[in-house]
């Protein structure tokens, strides 16, 4: 929210309570407004992708979603298919 969740916790913790709330408002306008603007932008650059020479098989492979088995078993994958940790240089301190 560009940084307007700073602005209310340090007026909060100053005890203005107007600004806070008044930063607060401001943020979740701004946040309301801008959101479909960016998902307009957003939806239209695969077309703008295809336009400017980006090969459609990449094009392609952005609104792919996993398919649920695939994200079921994404905790499993990260743990067992992660590279082996090196043991590294021994440091001096360690006894």
């Amino acid at each position: 929210m560009f940084g307007l969740d700073t602005l209310v916790a340090q007026a909060f913790d100053r005890d203005d309570l107007h600004d806070a709330r008044h930063s607060l408002v401001n943020s979740i306008v701004m946040t309301l407004v801008l959101t479909p603007a960016l998902m307009s932008v957003v939806s239209v650059m695969p077309a703008l992708m295809l336009r400017v020479g980006v090969k459609s098989e990449t094009v392609a492979t952005m609104g792919a979603v996993p398919a649920r088995t695939e994200l079921e078993h994404a905790p499993a994958a990260a743990v067992f298919h992660s590279p082996p940790i090196s043991a590294g240089p021994k440091s001096a301190w360690v006894l």
